[in-house]
């Protein structure tokens, strides 16, 4: 078979960092990042599963797929050529070695990484700004330019190990020499896979996915995507006419909002989902007005700003958005005054207009649509709690401002044979100390005076006048709440809560309130209780 086909150089990914690093002659070498003292390597695309293997003669390596690669021998333009689904993508690179000064880049005189859009994913772009995008070489060459990452071989199959790699793209100044690309002359990318096992290219500040083949061509790799990177044409209310009709039309009926969606400035826009719309759609106009304020912002926010030290002010009230990230899906948390936090969902980041940003979310920030009990029964870390029947009993007498013991700290008083697992097998000794941890008032601690003590009525107040004792400390946006109980304790924060809910609010605690006296208490103190 003789090499044709094969790469003649091979490629290490080991664990330690996450960029891809470049070297003068052949691009990436190494990709590594630590997750055990074990490294992994690859040549090229091939993870290496079992290295040096010693022989008489020389050294083996075993790896998990065959080094073939077909179009080895292919140049970039020759590759296009060839493929049925990138015809739109041949053009438009012909239109740009049109003119000489960007004819290097596609003639591949370094190894680098291209980024081909599908004929499908040009011919969602209209028809009108693919005349525009054909018609100016300036605007081609700009978004070309995202889609191409000189002096760097990224291989999918890297993510296997790493599953986010930061990359670079654009036309460097001397495309002829690998030496001179510096990554200060390029654009910050990032090469990801998703949740879902999507695997996608964040370049330009817009996000493409992968499909399902890559291929490793003369001096480069070709991954097709399905749509393109950095072509950027709509305006904001272009995206929201597209998306959501509904909430332009309810931000143009109101003053405020209608004054900044036609300003000049760039803007941020939450756009909510159909269910979540239901919901807004029912409240009076004035209502409408108040969370329509958390729903379109005067900034051009992206999601990787959306930090969980991030907090933003609506009118007066401060930290009345924060951000959360859980599990790699990022939440918009919002509060009205003297109310506790509703969370929302990111379910569509980043989509660009030429003057701000639309994020697509799954509730509205700040108006709670669901109870206490049901968002409990639905959290998998608080189901020894609900499973006790307990709070699914609270609804005569609501609201009420529940302490939500984790799992974990279910499970630790469960193991504290003495005295915790008696109080949790008795039904009213269980009930008695769970209302201790909740209480009859809305408790919300970004509200409360860090000069003050507390004595904070418990749902045993009727029985048992209990109270215990709140001291709060802090400043407004990272305040503590310290509950003590005959020598326990149990704490709260206003980074962690409290969360609104339409008969409540809640927050979640890792101890709970209980003491051994409480085996032998009297459940019932009151004259009515005689």
């Amino acid at each position: 078979m003789g090499n044709q086909g094969v790469l003649d150089s091979c490629f290490f990914l080991a664990r330690g960092s996450s960029s891809v690093h470049t070297s003068p002659d052949l691009g990436p070498r190494t990709s590594s990042y630590k997750v055990d003292s074990k490294p992994s390597y690859f040549i090229n695309n091939a993870e290496v599963m079992t290295p040096d293997i010693m022989a008489s003669n020389g050294i083996i390596h075993m790896v998990n797929r065959v080094l073939y690669t077909p179009y080895i021998t292919s140049p970039f333009m020759e590759f296009l050529q060839k493929q049925g689904n990138l015809g739109i993508s041949k053009e438009l690179w012909y239109l740009l070695i049109q003119e000489p000064k960007y004819a290097p880049y596609p003639a591949q005189p370094i190894y680098s990484t291209i980024f081909v859009v599908s004929d499908s994913g040009w011919t969602s772009i209209p028809a009108a700004q693919m005349t525009r995008l054909k018609e100016n070489v300036t605007l081609l060459a700009s978004i070309l330019s995202y889609h191409y990452f000189p002096n760097q071989l990224i291989y999918r199959e890297w993510l296997s190990v790493k599953p986010k790699l930061n990359v670079y793209a654009g036309f460097p100044s001397k495309p002829q020499s690998a030496s001179s690309v510096q990554p200060s002359e390029l654009n910050p990318a990032q090469f990801y896979k998703s949740d879902d096992g999507s695997i996608l290219i964040s370049s330009g500040n817009t996000e493409a996915k992968l499909e399902d083949k890559s291929f490793i061509i003369q001096k480069a790799i070709i991954h097709i995507i399905n749509k393109p990177l950095a072509f950027i044409y709509e305006t904001r209310e272009d995206i929201l006419n597209r998306i959501n009709p509904n909430l332009l039309s309810l931000c143009r009926s109101d003053k405020t909002c209608n004054s900044l969606l036609t300003s000049s400035s760039d803007i941020t826009i939450f756009s909510p989902n159909t269910a979540a719309m239901q919901n807004l759609n029912k409240l009076s106009l004035a209502d409408k007005a108040v969370y329509l304020k958390y729903l379109f912002l005067s900034m051009k926010l992206y999601l990787n700003e959306m930090t969980s030290g991030r907090l933003l002010s609506i009118d007066t009230l401060e930290g009345a958005i924060r951000f959360r990230t859980m599990d790699q899906t990022t939440f918009v948390e919002g509060r009205l005054p003297k109310q506790g936090y509703v969370a929302s969902r990111i379910i569509g980041a980043n989509q660009l207009a030429t003057n701000g940003i639309v994020h697509l979310i799954d509730g509205i920030p700040g108006l709670p649509y669901e109870t206490v009990q049901q968002y409990v029964a639905r959290i998998p870390n608080l189901n020894l709690y609900y499973n006790t029947g307990y709070i699914q009993s609270m609804t005569v007498g609501e609201p009420y401002t529940f302490l939500v013991p984790t799992n974990q700290a279910m499970t630790n008083m469960d193991n504290d044979s003495s005295v915790g697992k008696k109080l949790l097998d008795v039904k009213l000794r269980r009930e008695f100390v769970f209302r201790r941890n909740t209480y009859p008032l809305d408790l919300i601690i970004q509200d409360l005076d860090t000069q003050k003590v507390y004595s904070v009525a418990t749902a045993n107040y009727a029985f048992t006048r209990e109270e215990i004792r709140l001291d709060v400390k802090g400043t407004n946006s990272d305040k503590e709440g310290l509950f003590t109980y005959q020598g326990q304790e149990s704490r709260i924060t206003s980074l962690s809560g409290p969360y609104q809910f339409t008969n409540g609010l809640l927050y979640v605690v890792d101890k709970i309130l209980y003491s051994k006296s409480d085996l032998e208490a009297t459940l019932c103190t009151v004259s009515a209780c005689v």
